[in-house]
């Protein structure tokens, strides 16, 4: 979720920079992914994570070798590496970085497909059947990203060693770093890239230059307002520029259609307690992120208050989750029985009985 982190640094430079908001997404990404190339960033991604720890960590041990203990039961975490003392077991792994690189390529170079009596070798495409495959596309996506960013961050550092002990850097302030600033709130979730305020032929051409061809960037959401992720992402204008975002359900359409969810367990399912009403919790926790107002965060909360009154649920029980949650979260900002409230003052539902109006 990009949430109001993301929102409050880019109110912070509204005024600095022209507005657009443009979402973009890749087009059948999973199936045009090539495999070998896949398989390169992987492995360049598996160097850089054991250098990192390598030249990191607690001082004694910098500059050593590590490897990551992965245990069935009990905390796992790096470790230097030792290969005669360290040996696997049933429930103990200690995996270097040559064998994670291994099971990568095992994993991409055996993936076969069987059409009629032929056996074929899938080289594009990464698998849908296997549980690593979307965080293979997040990390071969941010290699791209990585490299790109790398060389462009480079050509606006100006390095001045001199005979300083701790070298300083200046900053060539050119057009190219005004374009990293405003690339630097650009956001990401696996295909889907949100961009608020480079304009759509530059942002193109960038994308261009940091994803390979076969990763093809479309064009989904462009205008004031755009639907990202769970949230809908707008600004005002003139002098109260702000940004600003709110809860969004695609799924919410659907339903006007006719189409029938079962959002959560039934009251006398065999569920704890604290699981089926603890959803209460963390949808509000949901809704305060996604929503930046007080006004669009309302609805929301009394559809779900409501949505647990008609499945049955105890009202004296929802009451408690809704106001402790307030108490906790929003105090100062909003009675306790706000939301109750509200609910009690909506109009009561048409019977389906009668037909529709």
């Amino acid at each position: 979720m990009l949430g109001k982190s993301v929102i409050k640094t880019s109110n912070n430079i509204g005024h600095s920079f022209a507005i657009f908001i443009l979402e973009e997404h890749f087009s059948t990404m999973y199936t045009s992914m090539k495999l070998e190339c896949v398989e390169e960033k992987m492995k360049q991604y598996v160097d850089l994570v054991f250098e990192y720890q390598k030249q990191n960590g607690s001082k004694k041990d910098r500059g050593k070798e590590k490897v990551l203990l992965v245990k069935h039961k009990g905390i796992g975490g790096w470790r230097v590496r030792n290969d005669e003392q360290q040996r696997d077991t049933d429930s103990t792994k200690f995996i270097t970085a040559e064998t994670l690189k291994r099971w990568i390529a095992y994993l991409l170079q055996r993936l076969f497909v069987k059409v009629g009596d032929r056996v074929q070798r899938q080289v594009i495409g990464l698998p849908m059947g296997t549980s690593c495959s979307p965080f293979m596309a997040n990390l071969v996506l941010y290699m791209f990203e990585l490299e790109y960013f790398t060389e462009q961050v480079s050509k606006v550092r100006l390095w001045h060693n001199g005979t300083e002990r701790r070298p300083r850097y200046a900053v060539n302030k050119t057009s190219k770093l005004e374009l990293l600033k405003k690339l630097a709130h650009c956001t990401r979730y696996i295909d889907d890239l949100w961009n608020p305020l480079v304009e759509t032929a530059v942002f193109q051409q960038v994308a261009r230059e940091i994803y390979p061809e076969w990763l093809q960037l479309g064009l989904e959401h462009q205008g004031e307002s755009v639907n990202y992720l769970d949230m809908t992402i707008w600004h005002t204008n003139g002098d109260n520029f702000r940004w600003h975002s709110k809860l969004y359900d695609k799924k919410v359409g659907l339903m006007a259609k006719g189409l029938k969810l079962n959002k959560f367990p039934h009251p006398s399912s065999k569920l704890s307690v604290r699981c089926k009403y603890g959803v209460i919790t963390s949808q509000l926790h949901r809704y305060t992120v996604a929503c930046t107002r007080r006004q669009d965060f309302i609805p929301v909360a009394v559809d779900l208050y409501k949505a647990y009154v008609d499945k049955g649920y105890n009202q004296g029980m929802i009451d408690r989750y809704f106001e402790r949650f307030i108490r906790s979260h929003l105090n100062g900002k909003m009675a306790p029985g706000e939301i109750k409230r509200q609910y009690l003052q909506m109009p009561p539902a048409a019977d389906s009985s009668q037909g529709s109006v």
